[in-house]
């Protein structure tokens, strides 16, 4: 970038990049475009995630029974429900709703009337 021979483009192209060194060479030498760029970027694996900066693993397949609770809470609310179960450090229940009135009968329903 210093030298004015990749632009910022090329750089965010490479932030994604498992070998940036290997591909900012190959886009100089190559006289490559940023969306060509992105491509060869996109086809090498990510070496690390970019907030934390560690290998994000994809989600494991939700099991059985899992997809069952979901579907009989979504059942019995009337709404979308969401369960993230993660192990020993507990999970996230997501409960969605689109009108105000859903959201009303929800806290009627969970015994907070007054929210």
């Amino acid at each position: 970038l210093e030298q004015n021979l990749l632009t910022a483009g090329h750089a965010r192209a490479l932030i994604t990049a498992a070998n940036p060194e290997a591909l900012a060479r190959k886009i100089i030498d190559q006289n490559l475009s940023v969306r060509d760029a992105e491509a060869l970027a996109r086809q090498q694996k990510p070496q690390a995630n970019k907030i934390d900066g560690s290998a994000k693993s994809p989600k494991p397949p939700k099991d059985a029974d899992t997809l069952a609770l979901e579907e009989r809470l979504s059942g019995n609310l009337g709404l979308k429900i969401q369960i993230d179960h993660r192990g020993q450090k507990g999970g996230v229940v997501t409960i969605s709703y689109r009108t105000l009135e859903q959201l009303d009968d929800l806290c009627h329903r969970l015994g907070s009337r007054n929210l």
